[in-house]
C-alpha cells in the first residue's frame, strides 16, 4: 500500500526530519514507485546531511546503476567502501560488481567479485555470480574454482546445475 507507506514516511519525517534512516527510506520509496527525481533528491539530501553515511552511498549507487549512470554509481560504491566504520563491504562490492557487469566492464566486475568474496569466501550467491561472469569471459579455470568453492557451501539449484553443465561442456 504505497499511499499508506508515503503517509507513514511523511509522519515519521515530521517527528524526526533529519533521521538518516527515514531519509534513506524516503529515497527507496521514491525509487520503488518510479519517481527518479524524488529518489535522487532524497538520496542527495541524505548525503548532504550525512556525507559519511556509507549505506546512503551504496543505496544511491544502486539507484544510479539502475538508471545506467554507471560511472557515478561506481564512484558512490567506492566512496562507501572507503568509509572507515563501514561493515557491509561484501554487499557494496557485490553491487559494484553487478553494476560493472551491466555496464559491460567485465574485468572490473571480476575484480569487484573477488574483493566481495574476500570478505565472504563461502557466499554461495556471490560464487555463482562470479562463476557465471567467469564463464561469460571464457575463464574456465576461474569458473571451476568458484564452482568448487560453491560445492563446499551451497545447495544445487537450477542456476548452479546449469553453470556446472556449461563448465563441463
Amino acid at each position: 500500500d504505497m499511499a499508506q507507506a508515503k503517509f507513514n514516511l511523511d509522519k515519521a519525517s515530521e517527528f524526526d526530519p533529519t533521521n538518516p534512516d527515514i531519509l534513506l527510506t524516503k529515497a527507496y520509496y521514491f525509487q520503488t514507485v518510479g519517481d527518479n527525481v524524488g529518489a535522487e533528491r532524497s538520496y542527495k539530501e541524505a548525503l548532504s546531511q550525512y556525507p559519511n553515511n556509507a549505506d546512503a552511498m551504496n543505496n544511491f549507487g544502486v539507484f544510479l546503476c539502475s538508471n545506467k549512470r554507471y560511472a557515478e554509481a561506481d564512484s558512490q560504491f567506492m566512496r562507501a567502501v572507503e568509509q572507515p566504520d563501514y561493515i557491509r563491504m561484501e554487499d557494496t562490492y557485490e553491487n559494484a560488481a553487478s553494476c560493472a557487469a551491466q555496464s559491460g566492464d567485465k574485468a572490473k566486475a571480476a575484480r569487484y567479485f573477488d574483493v566481495a568474496l574476500g570478505y565472504s569466501p563461502l557466499n554461495a550467491k556471490l560464487l555463482l555470480e562470479a562463476a557465471e561472469l567467469a564463464l561469460s569471459t571464457n575463464n574456465h579455470t576461474k569458473a571451476a574454482e568458484y564452482m568448487q568453492r560453491f560445492s563446499q557451501c551451497g545447495h544445487d539449484s537450477a542456476q548452479s546445475l546449469w553453470l556446472k553443465l556449461q563448465l563441463a561442456q
